[in-house]
């Protein structure tokens, strides 16, 4: 069965997925920011982070926005993060940085210098691990 794409969603500052400057396990810190939905007609647009029903938007047709969802970021040692669900599998990665969100459900990030993300997990739900990579002038694995 074809898959077709039913909702787009633009964050607005850009949504974090890295930051560097935050690096010791308990740095903590709020991230806000509004995003807008375009949906296909007949899709229920997500809820913001606070359950809310997201607004409709007058001038666009089929588009929604939350304004002001708040989220609250820290970084979280890999052992924690291990605890939670991390899975490195026969990754043999290092200077490894894991980052915590709470946008609702909690959300775990992983990253690994020279790699990038690694590891996802939206705890109790679902999980994404990445299964190969190919590195210029390193290699690829496996």
């Amino acid at each position: 069965m074809p898959r077709k794409l039913r909702t787009t969603t633009y964050f607005v500052p850009s949504l974090l997925r890295l930051d560097q400057s935050k690096v010791t396990p308990g740095d903590a810190w709020t991230e806000t920011n509004t995003w807008v939905a375009l949906v296909e007609p007949g899709i229920a647009p997500d809820p913001c982070n606070d359950n809310s029903p997201p607004a409709a938007l007058a001038d666009l047709p089929n588009a929604f926005q939350c304004t002001g969802d708040t989220e609250q970021w820290s970084v979280i040692a890999v052992d924690d993060a291990e605890r939670l669900g991390l899975e490195r599998g026969s990754h043999a990665l290092n200077d490894v940085l894991c980052h915590q969100v709470e946008r609702g459900p909690t959300k775990i990030s992983c990253f690994a210098r020279g790699v990038g993300k690694f590891f996802e997990l939206d705890v109790g739900d679902k999980r994404e691990v990445l299964v190969s990579y190919d590195i210029p002038g390193c290699g690829a694995w496996p």
